[in-house]
């Protein structure tokens, strides 16, 4: 991958993010709110001119698919209650097989550019199957406020920033149009909102990020070399707040994004098993045989705090609740 300037970078982003509005604003045929809420006969009649591939093939939309599309719509909002963002861990865990094959195979790499007020940029590798070079994911860390104002070192305070939910967008395709409407429905949408139902590229609201910003996610919730460019900026921005610097934003050189490059290059992410494994931790430990005596009231314990921690991470209350009834199901062993 060619390192750009981070000044370059950030002029490109501005401007893709212009074409996007722009592209947008210029669409005549958006599945609006209004439609998909089936709130009256010319809604509907307006909808019917539009066309989905709910089912396989396109057609035109009907009085049913609205129904399909508002419930789908509800249950997106009914199981992802983290309206503050999600979490690294959940995007990577609950992405589609597809994508993560994709991000494996594809994106060797993941370099951050650009630090500002909690807003990290990335340039990631290219396919290059579009003729594209590169992709820039925009990451906002909720969590930034916090470490920041954190009696913490600045390392263990960038910890805790990349293990707070974060919001994202990508620049490529497959964002704009399988997963922005998600994310913006999920509460984890960064940069335009968009209320244009996926009603072509992606009906049953599946699968939550591309695998550029997949990528990245994995380098937030593991890469070292990233955490510690966060601590960079948190240092700065407490040496700004002191009345140290009047920095704002923290830029990355090229000879440290070259860097980076090779490391990654030298170590390539197996993003496939990286989700296996938070797949497993997302659902909890369910107890079989315990390597320590456990009472009644250790197991209650148990099912108390994984039930807790899977409805923190995102999971679905009835999910949590089957995990806290296989805990309290094993046996005591004393």
């Amino acid at each position: 991958m060619k390192i750009v300037s981070s000044k370059a970078l950030h002029g490109e982003s501005k401007a893709l993010a212009a074409a996007d509005l722009t592209r947008r604003q210029g669409s005549e045929r958006i599945l609006t709110p209004e439609m998909v809420g089936v709130s009256g006969r010319k809604n509907t009649a307006a909808a019917a001119k539009l066309l989905t591939t709910l089912g396989g093939k396109p057609r035109p939309i009907t009085t049913e698919d609205l129904h399909v599309f508002k419930r789908a719509v509800s249950k997106l909002q009914a199981d992802r209650k983290n309206i503050g963002g999600i979490l690294a861990k959940e995007v990577v865990a609950q992405s589609t097989p597809i994508d993560l094959a994709r991000s494996k195979d594809e994106i060797n790499h993941a370099v951050p550019f650009r630090f500002a007020a909690g807003n990290v940029s990335f340039q990631t590798s290219a396919s290059r199957k579009y003729a594209a070079t590169r992709h820039i994911v925009q990451v906002e860390l909720s969590g930034w406020s916090q470490a920041v104002g954190s009696p913490a070192t600045t390392l263990a305070a960038a910890k805790t920033a990349t293990e707070q939910p974060v919001r994202f967008e990508c620049d490529c395709g497959r964002h704009t149009f399988f997963y922005r409407y998600i994310a913006t429905i999920g509460g984890w949408n960064h940069g335009r909102v968009e209320t244009g139902f996926p009603k072509i590229k992606n009906p049953t609201l599946s699968g939550v990020a591309c695998k550029h910003v997949l990528r990245v996610m994995v380098e937030l919730d593991r890469g070292g070399a990233i955490r510690g460019l966060i601590a960079r900026a948190i240092r700065q921005e407490r040496e700004r707040l002191a009345g140290k610097t009047r920095k704002t934003v923290l830029s990355v050189e090229k000879s440290q994004a070259s860097k980076i490059t090779t490391v990654q290059a030298a170590k390539p992410r197996d993003v496939e098993k990286v989700a296996n494994k938070l797949k497993a931790l997302l659902m909890g430990k369910i107890p079989k045989i315990q390597t320590k005596p456990m009472t009644r009231e250790a197991l209650e314990r148990e099912a108390v705090t994984t039930r807790t921690r899977l409805l923190a991470m995102g999971v679905s209350r009835a999910d949590a609740d089957r995990v806290a009834a296989a805990i309290l199901s094993t046996k005591p062993t004393k």
